[in-house]
């Protein structure tokens, strides 16, 4: 069965916090990664199925995670919850070919 638990104290207290990358950063994968759902029901979510998001699938940065390991993407319209560790793969080809 899985985690049903709502998200509505995880996103007051986190509407306060910095972002540890711009909210706007767009991230193409270059592996699989792991993700969490965030389903909407009514005007609260709560976490649906981990998934897997497929090598080459474009995320867009959206907000704060539920803890500082973690942030909120958008994949093919779909809002998510990514490990951050999971993204620094990305995050270094990103500035190795920005030089």
């Amino acid at each position: 069965m899985p985690y049903t638990a709502t998200l509505e104290a995880v996103d007051t207290h986190l509407r306060s916090r910095s972002l540890p990358v711009p909210p706007d950063r767009t991230y193409v994968l270059t592996r699989n990664i792991p993700a969490i759902q965030i389903v909407p029901e009514g005007e609260q979510n709560r976490l649906g199925l981990i998934t897997q998001l497929p090598r080459f699938s474009e995320l867009e940065a959206c907000g704060s995670g539920f803890d500082p390991e973690t942030i909120k993407v958008r994949c093919n319209g779909i809002l998510y919850f990514v490990f951050l560790q999971d993204l620094e793969p990305v995050r270094k080809l990103a500035a190795i070919a920005g030089r």
